[in-house]
């Protein structure tokens, strides 16, 4: 894998963490849309992007297995954090009132609030498999494409789209089973089959020249995203955040240019067995336990008397959270990476 998706697998990590916290609005909530709720939507689309580039892929080629042990491995960690925050839930008296609440929750808006991803992924995983073994690549890709304008009507333009009778009763149906579109069924397939089709397209080391051109390509599209995000916010048409129509040549663009290698890119073991057994699962326990580590700051704040520092001050806050996630998600790596080593030697 390239170093730069290894890194910005971190970057990515620490968005979402931003987007949890709203780290600008100490300078203004313009500001903050932008950085937070505009730029930093890369992430997520991101890590689906890295799925669909490295298990996605092979299945299209006929690997099977590989995206079933994903599978099966998403369904471990979604099963593990449920339990990580049962007792916050049970503290926070959060109560299931049925089981059609129960299967909405557990299936499309997660277990905790950042949990909506992995069953996200575990949906979409299963719908562009069905999709490609349906319609292909290039089919497949027009049912995606076509669910995310959908999605995307019903997160960023839902206030536009609600003043017609039609679209109104149609998004009322859908939020009966998941309060948002951003999940596995419009969000989550679009870019777990563009990582899919990335991969198709591309070589792993992308010459100068594409260099240039995916990069030109991000700064733009990048930019007409913030502008659409600006549009959609002053319009007052956003139900959520979540979804433009310019994420996706951002994303592309975004992607390809994070393939490109520099010449000592594959130079030294070592630094890939630290790559994979630290940096890779350290960004999964960053977004797994930064919930956690708010918690820990506010009630750390209210008792030794610093609320004002480090929860009143949104930057200060969000620093606080990025540092106790990364302590406690690089001590769970190190102890993981340990005991693996000692077993294999044992």
């Amino acid at each position: 894998m390239s170093k730069r998706l290894d890194y910005f697998r971190m970057a990515a990590a620490f968005m979402i963490v931003a987007i949890h916290t709203a780290p600008f609005e100490i300078i203004g909530e313009t500001t903050d849309f932008v950085i937070t709720y505009c730029l930093f939507r890369v992430a997520v689309p991101f890590f689906l992007m890295v799925s669909g580039y490295f298990v996605v892929a092979d299945y299209w080629k006929g690997n099977k297995e590989k995206i079933d042990k994903y599978l099966g491995k998403l369904i471990l960690i979604y099963l593990a954090a449920t339990i990580i925050y049962l007792p916050v839930n049970i503290y926070a008296g959060k109560t299931v009132t049925g089981v059609g609440q129960f299967f909405k929750i557990l299936f499309f808006e997660g277990t905790f609030y950042h949990l909506w991803y992995l069953p996200a992924a575990i949906w979409g995983c299963q719908l562009v498999k069905f999709f490609h073994w349906i319609w292909g690549v290039r089919g497949s890709g027009l049912i995606v494409l076509i669910l995310y304008v959908a999605g995307t009507l019903g997160d960023s333009y839902y206030g536009l789209v609600e003043k017609s009778y039609i679209g109104r009763e149609f998004y009322k149906e859908i939020f009966v089973f998941s309060q948002y579109t951003r999940n596995g069924l419009f969000y989550a397939p679009m870019f777990l089959w563009l990582g899919a089709a990335v991969h198709k397209i591309t070589e792993t080391k992308v010459g100068q020249e594409k260099q240039k051109v995916y990069t030109t390509g991000f700064a733009v599209s990048a930019l007409f995203m913030v502008l659409e995000g600006l549009w959609t916010f002053k319009s007052g048409w956003q139900r959520h955040n979540s979804m433009y129509f310019m994420l996706i040549p951002v994303m592309f663009f975004l992607f390809c240019m994070l393939l490109g290698e520099s010449k000592n890119e594959n130079a030294g073991r070592e630094q890939g067995l630290w790559q994979s057994r630290l940096l890779r699962p350290m960004s999964m326990w960053i977004y797994i336990l930064h919930p956690f580590c708010i918690i820990l700051v506010r009630g750390g704040a209210r008792v030794l008397g610093f609320t004002g520092y480090l929860v009143e001050n949104s930057l200060i806050h969000y620093l606080a959270v990025c540092v106790l996630s990364a302590v406690l998600a690089g001590g769970l790596c190190l102890f993981s990476a340990g005991r693996r080593t000692g077993a294999k030697h044992g």
